[in-house]
C-alpha cells in the first residue's frame, strides 16, 4: 500500500509540476477550488484549496538524470487525504498494517 500511495502521490506532484510549466491562461478561473473523495470510503470528503493550505506538507527531492539536476516537489501527501476520508490502510495483500 505504501508503494501505491507513494506512486500516486508522485504522480499527482509530477502532474502538478507539468501543469505549472504551461503558460498561464488569459483569464483566471473564479470560484472555489475543490475536489471530492467518495465511493467506498467511510467519510466522503470535499477538500478545498483552503483545506490543503492548512494540512501538513512534505517535500520530495528527486535527482533528474536527464537534466542532471535536483528537482524539488512539495505538497500534501495523498495518504493523508485518503486517511481523512476513511480509506482502509493495509499492505499489498489487503491486510491491516
Amino acid at each position: 500500500m505504501r508503494r501505491i500511495v507513494f506512486l500516486a502521490t508522485l504522480l499527482v506532484v509530477v502532474s502538478s509540476f507539468s501543469l505549472a510549466q504551461q503558460p498561464a491562461p488569459a483569464k483566471a478561473a473564479t470560484g472555489p477550488s475543490e475536489f471530492k473523495i467518495s465511493g467506498s470510503v467511510t467519510t466522503p470528503l470535499t477538500v478545498t484549496l483552503e483545506d490543503l493550505k492548512k494540512m501538513p506538507r512534505k517535500t520530495l527531492r528527486v535527482e533528474n538524470g536527464h537534466a542532471k539536476k535536483t528537482e524539488v516537489y512539495e505538497g500534501v501527501p495523498l495518504e493523508a487525504l485518503l486517511q481523512k476520508a476513511g480509506v482502509p490502510q493495509g499492505n499489498w495483500y489487503g491486510e491491516p498494517r
